[in-house]
């Protein structure tokens, strides 16, 4: 295994996963609408960036379309996080967290 591999496969790919889990955790608490389409459109992109790189690792063409769509999810996954946080806060001041 070059580092090349480590690198720009698997490295990318553990990070797929890391991100697919902390957007299903951010959807755990509570279950609404927008946590749900979020999470979904991440999924699906994770997965399609995941298939990509599996395919770079098994000798295809490398692209650049993976990395791009990690970044565009850790963006997507960033929002998500404040609007969970600002709904949570949002619920404890009015009194509905409990």
């Amino acid at each position: 295994m070059e580092i090349e591999e480590i690198a720009f496969g698997w490295l990318p790919i553990f990070c797929c996963l890391a991100l697919m889990a902390w957007s299903i955790q951010l959807t755990r608490n509570k279950i609404k609408i927008w946590k749900v389409f979020f999470t979904v459109l991440i999924f699906i992109a994770l997965a399609f960036s995941a298939l990509i790189l599996i395919a770079i690792l098994r000798g295809a063409w490398p692209t650049l379309i993976p990395y791009i769509v990690i970044g565009f999810v850790a963006i997507i996954l960033t929002i998500q996080q404040s609007l969970t946080s600002f709904s949570d806060r949002r619920s404890i001041q009015s009194g509905d967290g409990q």
